[in-house]
C-alpha cells in the first residue's frame, strides 16, 4: 500500500526513531496473546456533488455565494492518488459543460454527438490515476449568489479576488475530508484558468510570508483570512508540524503541479504579443480571420455553438446530470429550490435562457432572478490578466511543475508564442525550446528556462492538432500525456 504525502513525511521522521517490528515496539505483546487491534480501513470515496460556501469579496462581489463542486474518486489506488482540481476560465465559464462534460471524467460527451444524446463511458478518464475535483466559478453554471436584491454582478474579477474564491473554496473542501487532506494537489485550468492557477499557487505557497505589492505581484492583505485558513490545513494535513509556519518550497511539495491547457497568462498583453506569430504561421494562412481569436480555425461558430449546446442539455437533463457527476441531482444538497432562498442570477444581456423544465419538474420552481443553470456568469469587470500574472507563473516554475499544452489551431490563445512572450515579459530569463525525441514520449516538447539566479526549470510543452479545447477533442492524447507526466514529476506515487 502506498502512503500519503503526511504517512511519507512522518515516516521520514519517525524511522530512525522507530528501527523496529510492530510487535517489538509494544512489549506489551507477547506469544500467546491477541495481536493489537488493526487499525481501521480507511473510507471508501464516493462521487459526491454540492456547494462550496464563500464570502462576499473586500471590493468586489458584494454578496455571499455557493461555488458547484463535483467530485470523481481515482479509481485505482486512491491512497496514492493525487487530487486533480479542474476548472475553466472565461472569466466566469462554467467547468461542468466544459471540462467536465468533454474528456477528463468517468463518462463523457462526444462533438460528434447529436444534442440530448447520453453521456458514455469514457476511455480516456483520468479518474484512472487521479481524485477529480471539478469547480464552477462564482455564478458560473451551477454556482449561484445569495443576495436580497439579485441585481449584482459576479464581482471585480482580478487575481486575487477571483483565485481567492477558488483557494478557499479547495481548502474548504479538503478539511472536511481527512482522506484527501495530504494529497498531492495539481491544478488544472483552461484558457483564462492559467492566470487563476498562477494566482492560487502564488496564495498558497507565499501564505506565511507574502511577497511585497510593490513587486508586481498581488496584495495578499486584501484576503485576510488566508494566513489562517492555510495554516489550519498544513497543521490538520501535517499534525507533526503543527503551528509552524512553511516555506514555498515545503508548501509546493503538496500544492507544486500545474496542467494548463492553453493558459492565458496576460490578457491583452499576451494576445497583443502572440499576433505576429499567428500571421507568421503557415500552418494557419488560408484560415478567414485568424488574427480575430478563434478558439478553433478549422471549425465555424455554428459548430461551437452546437458543442456547447450539447453539453448544456446533459447538465439540465437529471438523468445525463447524474451520469456526468456521478450523483442524482435530488441529492445533492443546495441545489433545489427549497434550499436556496435568496439565490440569484445575473446574466448576460444577449443570454437565451436555458430549457430548465426536467430540472424545475424534479427540483421546483425557482424564484424570480434565479436559475438553476448560467452559461457564463456576467462579471462586473471582464479581466484576463496582466503581466504579473505571467511573471508569477514564472517565479513559481522555480519549485512547481508545469505541463502547457500546443494547440496548433488555436488564435485565442496561441501557446507556440508562450517561450518568446516569457523572455519578452522577463529579460532576465533564459528561455528555450526542445523538440528532440525521448524514448517512450510520443509528443515530444519541452521549454527550458534559466532563471537570473541560475536556477533552472524544463516545462512540458506537447503539440495537439486541437483547438482550444484539447480535453474536448484530443482526450486521449492529453490523458496519456498528462499520466506519464504526472509520474515523472512525482505527483503519482510508484
Amino acid at each position: 500500500m502506498r502512503m500519503g504525502l503526511g504517512s511519507a513525511l512522518a515516516a521520514l521522521l519517525l524511522a530512525p526513531v522507530l528501527g523496529c517490528t510492530a510487535t517489538e515496539a509494544d512489549p506489551s505483546y507477547s506469544l500467546g496473546t491477541d495481536p493489537p487491534e488493526p487499525e481501521p480501513e480507511p473510507a471508501r470515496l464516493e462521487a459526491e456533488a454540492g456547494f462550496l460556501d464563500i464570502p462576499a469579496q473586500p471590493a468586489g462581489a458584494d454578496y455571499p455565494a455557493r461555488m458547484f463542486y463535483s467530485f470523481r474518486p481515482a479509481e485505482i489506488d486512491p491512497e496514492g492518488a493525487p487530487l486533480l482540481v479542474l476548472f475553466n476560465g472565461g472569466p466566469g465559464s462554467p467547468t461542468t459543460s466544459h471540462l467536465m462534460a468533454y474528456g477528463t471524467g468517468p463518462r463523457t460527451l462526444r462533438v460528434d454527438m447529436e444534442v440530448g444524446d447520453a453521456p458514455i463511458d469514457n476511455p480516456a478518464r483520468l479518474s484512472r490515476f487521479a481524485h477529480l475535483l471539478y469547480l464552477d466559478a462564482r455564478q458560473a453554471g451551477l454556482s449561484y449568489g445569495i443576495h436580497p436584491q439579485g441585481e449584482q454582478c459576479a464581482g471585480a474579477v482580478d487575481a486575487l479576488l477571483d483565485a481567492g474564491d477558488f483557494t478557499r473554496a479547495l481548502l474548504d473542501f479538503l478539511a472536511e475530508r481527512p482522506a484527501l487532506r495530504d494529497r498531492r494537489v495539481v491544478i488544472v485550468g483552461e484558457s483564462y484558468g492559467g492566470a487563476r492557477s498562477a494566482t492560487m499557487l502564488l496564495l498558497l505557497q507565499h501564505y506565511a510570508a507574502p511577497p511585497a505589492p510593490q513587486a508586481g505581484l498581488p496584495d495578499f492583505a486584501r484576503l485576510p483570512w488566508l494566513r489562517e485558513r492555510v495554516q489550519a490545513h498544513l497543521d490538520q494535513a501535517f499534525p507533526e508540524r503543527a503551528g509552524e509556519a512553511w516555506a514555498p518550497e515545503e508548501v509546493a511539495a503538496q500544492f507544486g503541479w500545474q496542467v494548463l491547457i492553453q493558459p492565458g497568462f496576460a490578457g491583452n498583453v499576451q494576445r497583443d504579443f502572440q499576433q505576429s506569430y499567428i500571421l507568421a504561421d503557415p500552418l494557419l494562412q488560408g484560415y478567414p480571420h485568424v488574427w480575430e481569436g478563434d478558439l478553433d480555425v478549422r471549425v465555424s461558430d455554428e459548430e461551437e455553438a452546437r458543442r456547447n449546446e450539447i453539453a448544456e442539455r446533459a447538465v439540465l437533463d437529471p438523468d445525463h446530470f447524474e451520469a456526468l457527476t456521478g450523483v442524482a441531482a435530488a441529492e445533492v444538497e443546495g441545489l433545489g429550490a427549497e434550499a436556496r432562498a435568496g439565490g440569484f442570477r445575473t446574466p448576460y444581456d444577449d443570454d437565451t435562457p436555458a430549457d430548465e423544465g426536467e430540472l424545475r419538474a424534479l427540483l421546483g420552481e425557482l424564484e424570480p432572478g434565479d436559475s438553476y443553470w448560467s452559461t457564463r456568469a456576467r462579471v462586473c469587470n471582464v479581466w484576463t490578466g496582466d503581466v504579473p500574472n505571467a511573471l508569477a507563473f514564472l517565479d513559481l516554475t522555480r519549485r512547481t511543475r508545469a505541463f502547457i499544452t500546443r494547440a496548433r489551431y488555436d488564435t485565442r490563445v496561441y501557446t507556440a508564442a508562450l517561450p518568446g512572450f516569457f523572455a519578452d515579459v522577463d529579460q532576465t530569463l533564459g528561455v528555450t525550446t526542445d523538440q528532440a525525441p525521448r524514448p517512450g514520449v510520443e509528443r515530444p516538447g519541452w521549454i527550458h528556462l534559466v532563471h537570473a539566479t541560475g536556477e533552472r526549470a524544463e516545462i512540458r510543452f506537447p503539440a495537439y492538432v486541437a483547438g482550444h479545447g484539447v480535453a474536448t477533442t484530443n482526450a486521449v492524447e492529453l490523458a496519456g500525456d498528462v499520466e506519464v507526466w504526472l509520474r515523472e514529476a512525482g505527483a503519482i506515487e510508484e
